[in-house]
């Protein structure tokens, strides 16, 4: 879709009601309005090369986009191959719980010897 298209898609949707600004977008997604702006400005890498950019349009001083538009942008971003595996979220080179104790016993009896404490 070239960029006149996608603008006028988006134009299109905007003008049907599903019309949402970037700051709106941020609250609602619990993210920053310079990320929205940047997904406009600049996108995300896409998966073959290239970037998957926020389709919007500038209206005065404000970029609005719709709700379409930003389901298109997820959409194109390439899958998390990661996503639902529970072992990636894990750090790999953790302590298990009765090394950390151990260890969170010893700084204990450090600062009592030391300080007091």
């Amino acid at each position: 879709m070239t960029m006149i298209q996608s603008n006028a898609t988006v134009a299109h949707e905007i003008a049907d009601g599903d019309c949402v600004g970037t700051s709106q977008l941020a609250r609602e997604n619990h993210l920053q309005p310079s990320t929205i702006f940047r997904w406009i400005a600049k996108g995300l890498p896409a998966a073959e090369g290239g970037r998957v950019r926020l389709e919007a349009i500038r209206r005065g001083r404000r970029w609005l986009t719709s709700r379409a538009a930003v389901r298109r942008f997820f959409a194109a971003l390439p899958a998390n191959p990661a996503a639902g595996d529970s072992q990636t979220c894990k750090p790999e080179n953790t302590r298990p719980h009765s090394a950390r104790q151990h260890a969170a016993d010893d700084a204990k009896a450090a600062l009592k010897n030391r300080f007091g404490i």
